[in-house]
């Protein structure tokens, strides 16, 4: 028997050895370095979130005359390395969501306010009820696997913060915003924003309510202004972040130890933050931030005069007057009813009595004086439809406003004596101040001004003011105020609005011509008063060019049910940086309906659409309101289009705003298929606009012409439509104006295919392609005639 071999046991001991040692080796790499490179990919997550976060409290915070939402993109979670022989947990997730925004206990509020501005201060004397605003907080949480006891990242009105649960500290990432010397800035969080991701979300803030504008408050009388805002953010640390808005440190928060205090909120996880400042003049700026949904808008709260109550104008001259309609943040609110009234209609009207609000939020009337013995003020009340309540003045109220305009009589001969006025006031010859041949005739009364012959676009005025009570010889009188005004302000606008007299008894100002015509102008001080004609003529070159003007009106009146509408497109080019708005006025030949639209855009549309008025004549007016170096408005450019509301268009007057990347009509078919047994009015439409080209909708519409059937049209965005009908109802063998209008992406029509029609059934009324449209577009007045 041979002996036993035994040569191979060491090396399979030996391979079974480095096995186990290379299985335990993973194992501790798996159990102890694993987890620590992933608590490393945590924690730099962990910052980069943080960093994400601070943008969203950034463009939260910075809502403030913001009119754009603004996205930011947040890394909710990670994940891990890839790894060919360990494991890796799951990737890591985050939550994001807000908090408290559902709950109106979860507000801010100020307290002991009141604005400077009297109109504006009937909405924020706030006397024993504070005004709140709901708010709400934005929070984030982490789901990490190795990162022990991470914190929650918050955003807390205006402060980004971690909050380390579990050690009870809080950590800020930013610093406060509320308080700055003597601004106060507030932002409301609102909507529902609940997001689980181990990737990146986009969260779109939304400006609600945002604007530049800033309103002057003060502490009521005894008191002071007091912020009280919901928080989670512990009160020292607010004590830390407020440490520099002390009084002691130049601030304005008072220094009494309990000016920086939190009181229970009843809310959980919150307390309110008490900031008390000390008395004093505040600029307040106010605005809505949305994220998520169930966002809510805002509405109407309050009314304030911006170029009204004090204004003045010459009897039988005019003058505008613009109110503002704003919401409870202080921003301004477009698409408000504003209505006007004078209570004194002998001495001066309005021009419309009603208007709505533009983009700015601002409405504009047009007060036109009328000829009065003695001045004399005229009250003019304002107020504005909120929530659909009827309007019904009371000076008291924050929709409402009271200005007071003053008409002067300028028929008072100060020259010769006449009147009350212990001076005169008489305007000199303009070529006192200037001589050349561009001025001919000309003297006290009437001058004649070539402006292409002068040297400038700009003449020198002056006055003399003379004491006239002591006698013939009259002596100059010094440091007198005189206003100055003119009546038309196309013509040309004046330097200044007023001048102190010197020594000599002068005063001057000096008129810079706009376009051909004749203004008066008025210098009044007192009763007394004098007026100067300037026939403005040969004015050329840049300094005369003002802007360019298209101009349309399309007619969709219903004429059984009373009901005029108008669409007015318009066109400005050539606008300067005085350009302000476009104004659009409605007005019926007797005054009854009227009605005022603006806007801030240069190209688009208004519509006006009243109760009542079929049949009437309508002028419908376009403005371009520009405003001179002294912040007066005056209307640089004006069109007039007349029309009666009988859905026919003013095919004379209308002019083609067509421009060369404008969409048009391919192709269309208006068929009528009216069932006359059932009086059934009914047209299907197939149409094709072209497939590029500015284009936001197209109008189709059967408008009944003579009041006797029923009127209808429809909007539809799509670029084609096939077989698409419209059934306005009854009205068969009656005449229609059946077609389409094709608006650009501005809102402009910029062109009208229509067809009279019978409403018979008896099948196709209109079919044209490209071809046909071209030959018929060419001599349709309704869309080639041009007033530019």
């Amino acid at each position: 028997m041979e002996p036993w071999d035994d040569r191979g046991q060491s090396i399979q001991i030996g391979a079974v050895l480095i096995f186990a040692a290379l299985i335990l080796l993973l194992s501790l790499y798996q159990a102890t370095i694993v987890p620590q490179q992933n608590e490393q990919v945590e924690f730099d997550h962990s910052q980069q979130v943080q960093s994400d976060l601070l943008d969203l409290r950034n463009a939260v915070v910075s809502t403030f005359g913001e009119s754009a939402s603004r996205a930011v993109s947040v890394q909710l979670g990670t994940t891990y390395p890839s790894r060919v022989l360990a494991v890796n947990p799951p990737p890591v997730s985050g939550s994001l969501s807000t908090a408290g925004t559902a709950d109106g206990d979860v507000s801010f509020s100020l307290a002991n306010v009141e604005a400077l501005d009297e109109e504006t201060d009937d909405f924020w004397d706030t006397g024993g009820s504070p005004r709140a605003y709901s708010t709400g907080s934005v929070v984030y949480r982490p789901s990490y696997n190795e990162y022990g006891q991470p914190p929650r990242t918050v955003y807390d009105s205006t402060v980004l913060y971690d909050n380390f649960t579990f050690e009870g500290a809080t950590i800020a990432r930013s610093d406060q915003t509320l308080v700055d010397g003597s601004t106060i800035s507030l932002v409301a969080l609102n909507g529902s924003l609940r997001r689980s991701s181990s990737g990146s979300t986009a969260v779109d803030v939304r400006p609600v309510s945002a604007s530049s504008t800033t309103v002057a408050v003060r502490n009521e009388p005894g008191e002071r202004v007091t912020l009280r805002i919901a928080t989670r953010l512990p009160e020292q640390r607010w004590e830390e972040l407020l440490a520099d808005q002390r009084a002691s440190e130049g601030g304005n928060i008072s220094d009494d130890d309990d000016a920086v205090r939190t009181e229970p909120l009843g809310v959980p996880g919150y307390r309110t933050l008490v900031v008390e400042l000390v008395p004093g003049t505040y600029e307040l700026r106010m605005a809505k931030a949305g994220v998520g949904t169930r966002v809510t808008d805002t509405s109407a709260a309050y009314m304030t005069d911006v170029a009204a109550d004090g204004s003045t104008v010459p009897e039988e001259g005019a003058v505008r007057l613009t109110v503002e309609v704003r919401d409870a943040y202080n921003n301004p609110v477009a698409g408000v009813d504003v209505t006007g009234e004078s209570t004194v209609p002998s001495a001066g009207v309005l021009a419309t009595s009603e208007t709505t609000t533009g983009e700015d939020g601002r409405a504009t009337f047009r007060f036109e004086a009328k000829s009065v013995d003695a001045a004399t003020e005229v009250p003019v009340e304002f107020t504005a439809t909120v929530d659909g309540a009827s309007p019904s003045f009371d000076p008291g109220d924050p929709e409402d406003v009271e200005a007071v305009v003053e008409v002067q009589n300028t028929q008072v001969d100060g020259a010769s004596g006449g009147g009350k006025a212990p001076f005169s006031v008489t305007w000199d010859s303009p070529e006192v101040s200037e001589t050349g041949t561009y001025l001919s005739p000309c003297d006290s009364s009437d001058c004649t001004w070539d402006v292409g012959a002068d040297a400038d676009d700009t003449l020198d005025f002056s006055a003399v003011v003379e004491d006239i009570a002591g006698g013939v010889d009259n002596t100059t009188v010094d440091g007198t105020t005189v206003d100055f005004a003119l009546n038309n302000g196309t013509v040309g606008t004046l330097s200044s609005e007023s001048d102190i007299s010197d020594n000599s008894g002068t005063v001057e100002t000096t008129l810079t011509a706009s376009e051909n015509g004749t203004v008066r102008l008025y210098a009044v001080s007192g009763g007394a008063s004098d007026t100067l004609n300037v026939t403005v003529t040969n004015v050329t070159g840049a300094s005369s060019q003002g802007p360019t003007l298209g101009f349309r009106v399309d007619d969709f009146s219903d004429r059984r049910d009373n009901e005029p509408n108008f669409v007015a497109s318009y066109d400005v080019s050539d606008t300067s940086s005085s350009y302000e708005r476009v104004e659009v006025s409605f007005a019926a030949s007797d005054g009854n309906p009227s009605g005022t639209r603006q806007s801030t855009a240069t190209r688009g549309s208004l519509g006006y659409q009243p109760e009542s008025g079929n049949g009437e004549q309508f002028d419908i007016t376009l403005d371009v309101i520009y405003t001179d170096d002294q912040g007066n408005e005056y209307v640089a450019a004006s069109k007039t289009i007349t029309d009666t509301a009988d859905a026919r268009n003013p095919t004379s007057q209308n002019a083609d705003l067509s421009e060369s990347n404008s969409a048009s009509l391919d192709s269309v078919t208006i068929e009528d298929r009216s069932k006359v047994n059932n009086n059934n009015v009914w047209y299907r439409y197939s149409y094709t606009v072209s497939g590029s080209g500015s284009f936001s909708q197209v109008r189709l519409f059967a408008l009944n012409l003579n009041g006797n059937g029923a009127t209808g049209f429809r909007d539809e965005t799509s670029r084609s439509g096939k077989n698409v009908d419209l059934k306005p109802g009854d009205g068969t063998n009656t005449q229609y104006r059946v077609g389409v209008a094709v608006y650009d992406a501005d809102g402009a029509i910029v062109e009208v295919v229509d067809q009279t029609d019978a409403a018979d059934g008896d099948g196709v009324v209109l079919t044209a392609t490209v071809a046909l449209l071209t030959v018929a577009l060419a001599g349709h007045a309704l869309r080639r005639s041009s007033i530019r």
